[in-house]
């Protein structure tokens, strides 16, 4: 039961994806467990390749290999037809106080503590990611800015003037008034 819960989540084709012209679809379990319908190759450009489709279908076989094996019924134990096999006195009644002693784990409980478990290793994960792309997106939005200055600076460099340059770049400006001012008229090598 907790490798199905887990298991729902994995991809599962509505239909066949290898050699047809069908489109792919797949489902996926939220966390309120509804299932939810997708196209992969509109999330995944490398969906389209072949060799990675047939390793989705292969998934997709395990995966209902694995369903079909855990939706197996529960077959009553006819502890009458063992004691009628089983020659040794008491052994079947010996089993069958065990096997009614043995507690079973409530699998809902089970499968929120492998949740509450996944959840709490993967939520600082999820942060962190989270706190990078916003840096990442911060850092790109500065490096465009960045490129457009050079891409302007690299179209107008032949009719760009002094005067231009230092008004678009006022740290230069500063710089260079700071040597005239201290009488540097030499190029330093900072």
């Amino acid at each position: 039961m907790i490798v199905s819960s887990v298991l729902r989540g994995v991809l599962r084709s509505r239909a066949p994806i290898l050699h047809t012209a069908r489109r792919s679809y797949a489902a996926a379990t939220t966390k309120e467990n509804e299932i939810q319908s997708f196209d992969p190759s509109q999330w995944f450009p490398q969906f389209s390749d072949t060799a990675v489709r047939s390793e989705l279908s292969k998934i997709r076989d395990i995966e209902s290999e694995l369903m079909q094996a855990l939706d197996v019924k529960e077959v009553p134990i006819d502890w009458e037809q063992w004691n009628i096999q089983i020659k040794y006195p008491g052994l079947v009644d010996e089993l069958k106080s065990l096997y009614e002693a043995t507690p079973v784990p409530d699998i809902a409980e089970t499968k929120k503590a492998i949740d509450d478990e996944i959840e709490a290793v993967f939520q600082p994960i999820i942060e962190e990611f989270s706190k990078m792309a916003k840096e990442a997106e911060a850092e790109t939005a500065e490096l465009e800015k960045r490129c457009e200055e050079i891409t302007y600076l690299r179209d107008n460099i032949a009719n760009l003037t002094v005067d231009e340059f230092l008004d678009k770049y006022p740290a230069v400006k500063k710089s260079i008034e700071d040597d005239i001012a201290n009488n540097r008229w030499f190029v330093r090598d900072s």
